[in-house]
């Protein structure tokens, strides 16, 4: 394994430890990203966050619309139940 991957693995791992000590708890996290962005997609998807949806053109930096990707980390799954949509 590369030593950038070690390192991001080992950032996460103790970022993610602390996540128990949020109130109240969640059950999911949810990032955006301004796209492209290799390397903030590499370490959240290290983290185990999964991409989930892009808003095209939605962002706006250094005056220009950029598009944001989410990507989530679901720390408690649900009981089975989902909310209407």
């Amino acid at each position: 394994m590369r030593p950038i991957l070690r390192t991001i693995r080992a950032v996460c791992s103790r970022t993610l430890t602390c996540l128990p000590l949020l109130r109240p708890p969640c059950g999911t996290i949810v990032e955006g990203i301004a796209l492209p962005n290799p390397t903030s997609v590499a370490l959240h998807e290290a983290c185990g966050f999964r991409p989930v949806g892009v808003f095209h053109e939605v962002g706006r930096k250094l005056d220009q619309w950029w598009d944001v990707g989410y990507w989530e980390l679901v720390l408690e799954p649900s009981s089975g139940s989902s909310p209407a949509t």
